[in-house]
């Protein structure tokens, strides 16, 4: 029923591109899901100082996945810790899941971004 209400009550305000109530929704309705939803709302929102915390727990807890460690690399990425960023999409990529062809391309345009910087 939390789960139900949450994302009924969060859905309008995606729709309507506010972001930011629709991580706070997310987050009320607790859980792994709710924390996941939250943290990519955050990130919609230009927000990825928000979202890397929430990231970084539902990797500990075990959760999610390859999903989330792309996410967090994405957050690392948008916050400007580019080779954090780096480090978890190579990571990602040698694990051979699911998201490894994903992290590889990721992490090959990284490098490039860096081989530009002074």
């Amino acid at each position: 029923k939390v789960w139900q209400n949450a994302v009924k009550f969060a859905k309008p305000w995606q729709t309507l591109w506010r972001h930011e109530e629709a991580a706070a929704a997310y987050g009320r309705m607790g859980g792994a899901y709710g924390q996941f939803r939250a943290a990519g709302e955050w990130l919609h929102a230009e927000e990825p100082a928000k979202a890397e915390p929430l990231y970084r727990v539902l990797l500990a807890a075990g959760e999610g996945g390859d999903a989330v460690k792309m996410n967090l690399a994405l957050s690392l990425q948008r916050a400007g810790k580019t080779r954090e960023a780096l480090a978890l999409y190579r990571a990602i990529a040698e694990s051979g899941g699911p998201a490894s062809r994903a992290a590889e391309k990721a992490a090959g345009l990284l490098e490039d971004l860096l081989a530009l910087s002074p």
